[in-house]
């Protein structure tokens, strides 16, 4: 690992409206999180189906949904080069932040970005394609924040899976 980059190639998780497509960042343009401010679009994939649905169910507590339409929870095939590792503690060293400080509590206000904010705005400039960070909801698991921008291949972060129907040639034995 150089400089806190690692590569990363596994398969996350993503849940998100039907309505939308399934790796859409068109929520985190509209909404601060933990790793993005406003107008900063980043497609937030996590670890495990679980951990995706959590993360789901609370954003909507966030924004106290009261209805809940159908969901979508996709497999993605991620093989990045250039991901920020957050999870590691000689990154967390270098960059002067701790893993609580990256849990704490992230800001709304696009004009005081929090740590967690910051951090990602500076590595989207510095062409960085993710970030690797624990997840607030689950200890033991993490996110993946991907700048879809940065990311030269089109096939770097794909939806995988089939539907509807057992494909027996991609079931394991």
């Amino acid at each position: 690992m150089l400089d806190g980059l690692r590569r990363i190639e596994a398969i996350y998780f993503r849940c998100t409206s039907r309505k939308r497509e399934p790796l859409s960042t068109g929520g985190a343009l509209l909404n601060c999180g933990r790793y993005n401010v406003v107008g900063c679009a980043a497609l937030y994939l996590a670890s495990s189906p679980t951990l995706a649905v959590c993360e789901h169910l609370q954003l909507a507590e966030t924004f106290e949904a009261k209805r809940f339409p159908p969901r979508l929870l996709v497999s993605v095939d991620v093989d990045l080069g250039r991901v920020l590792d957050l999870t590691d503690d000689a990154t967390l060293l270098r960059l002067g932040v701790t893993r609580e400080g990256l849990l704490g509590p992230y800001s709304n206000n696009p004009e005081a970005p929090s740590i967690t904010q910051t951090i990602a705005m500076r590595a989207r400039k510095n062409g960085i394609e993710a970030i690797l960070a624990p997840s607030a909801l689950v200890p033991t698991e993490h996110n993946l924040v991907v700048f879809r921008d940065n990311v030269a291949s089109p096939v770097a972060v794909r939806v995988v899976g089939f539907d509807d129907h057992v494909d027996q040639a991609h079931v394991p034995a």
